[in-house]
């Protein structure tokens, strides 16, 4: 992650992540997410602006453990259901089919001290 990330807050929609905090917040109120959850949220925000292919995914929320597919998966089926997202709606994460994914509702990013931004 990189230092600019750990401060960061990413807002789309009702939502925001807070990277410093850990926390994903709805309209201000905590919702809890498991860790490997989290990070594959905030690294499909932190590249919001293009399709993600799975094997980086998965190299980089695993960094280097043995997971199948099927890990992967699943946590963005959990990201999905934690932000109020569906597979078959697919409002903020987009399957692209044989590809990956991509975040494609409008995101903001900002940092402690710095202006807000927008990612994508």
């Amino acid at each position: 992650m990189t230092e600019t990330a750990m401060g960061s807050v990413f807002r789309f929609g009702d939502w925001e992540l807070d990277v410093a905090q850990f926390s994903l917040r709805q309209g201000g109120v905590p919702c809890r997410v498991e860790p490997k959850v989290f990070d594959v949220l905030l690294y499909l925000l932190q590249h919001a602006h293009r399709v993600v292919p799975k094997d980086e995914l998965l190299s980089a929320v695993w960094q280097g453990d043995v997971v199948t597919a099927g890990a992967l998966t699943q946590c963005v089926f959990q990201a999905r259901k934690a932000i109020g997202d569906t597979g078959t709606k697919q409002r903020m994460i987009a399957t692209v089919n044989k590809r990956g994914y991509r975040f494609i509702a409008d995101v903001q990013v900002s940092c402690p001290g710095a202006p807000r931004q927008r990612a994508g």
